[in-house]
């Protein structure tokens, strides 16, 4: 299954509100750069763009690294990744446990998954 496949089970307007009421919270709040990551995956993955997701566009586009950026050399995307899958994580533990939508992102990959929760 792909990632547009996943969105076809939901309406992505809920996906969309979901996001929004995750950035919405006071853990998000205070990362801007979290809430970006988040909201640029999920909204290129809805628009079928989840391909384009590598290191080096969501370094360019969300992290606002220069073109000459390096995946091979700087890890930022990655150490970012981690942080935004441990505060989604630690999200769906409490305040978001009963949220309909499940937003996850596979460890070694930057596309979001979307599930029942």
């Amino acid at each position: 299954m792909n990632s547009s496949d996943q969105t076809n089970s939901y309406v992505q307007d809920d996906v969309i509100d979901q996001v929004n009421k995750i950035i919405s919270t006071e853990e998000f709040k205070k990362t801007k750069i979290l809430t970006d990551f988040l909201t640029f995956i999920v909204n290129e993955t809805l628009e079928g763009n989840e391909d384009s997701l590598k290191e080096y566009v969501i370094a360019t586009n969300v992290l606002t690294r220069n073109p000459d950026f390096d995946p091979q050399v700087n890890a930022i995307v990655r150490i970012h990744a981690h942080r935004l899958r441990e505060k989604l994580k630690n999200y769906y533990n409490t305040e978001g446990r009963f949220d309909k939508i499940l937003i996850t992102i596979p460890k070694g990959r930057y596309i979001p998954f979307f599930s029942e929760n």
